[in-house]
């Protein structure tokens, strides 16, 4: 069954549609608001509050060609996360694990990983807001140009500059580092 279906549903009052949608997104949404606080329970909050706004306001979605339904959850995870570091005024950290995209051999190589896994997610967190958002959205959530621009507000013309920007500024501080991203 699509979103799309899923969502008429849900509007119909099906709770089983609701669980198939929270099902379906709750892993990549995890993993996005992760990326951004850094820790569990306030990460498992935001999910909560996430798809409790989702329930709440699910008849205002209306389907169009660039709003798909995970576009529109998207960005309502993100603007969860603002206002909650709003509410806070904490400075968010990136903590993202990624043991599976390299499988090392030897325990040398398996360390290597490691240090250049950490540098590169403290290059991440170093980012501001509005560029860590567009890396984590890309890379990490596989989201399109169009779908970044929609979700944050901007042009794709523009989410392309400033992810090139991101990638550039993160390469500046792994090379400070001594880490060369062109040979890893």
């Amino acid at each position: 069954m699509t979103d799309e279906q899923l969502v008429m549903l849900c509007k119909q009052g099906e709770e089983s549609a609701y669980e198939l949608l929270i099902q379906r997104y709750h892993q990549q949404l995890y993993n996005f608001v992760l990326g951004y606080a850094g820790e569990v329970q306030l990460t498992e909050d935001i999910v909560q509050e996430t798809f409790i706004k989702m329930i709440n306001s699910i008849d205002k979605f209306k389907y169009k060609e660039s709003a798909k339904f995970s576009t529109w959850l998207f960005t309502i995870a993100r603007n969860t996360i603002t206002d909650e570091f709003r509410k806070r005024k904490i400075r968010e950290t990136v903590s993202i694990e990624d043991d599976d995209a390299v499988s090392p051999d030897s325990v040398e190589a398996k360390i290597i990983h490691n240090d250049t896994v950490s540098n590169l997610n403290h290059a991440i967190g170093a980012l501001p807001h509005d560029l860590k958002s567009i890396i984590l959205l890309r890379y990490y959530m596989d989201f399109s140009y169009k779908e970044i621009s929609t979700i944050i507000s901007s042009t794709p013309e523009k989410v392309k500059w400033r992810l090139h920007y991101a990638v550039e500024k993160i390469r500046k501080m792994l090379k400070l580092k001594g880490v060369n991203m062109d040979e890893t």
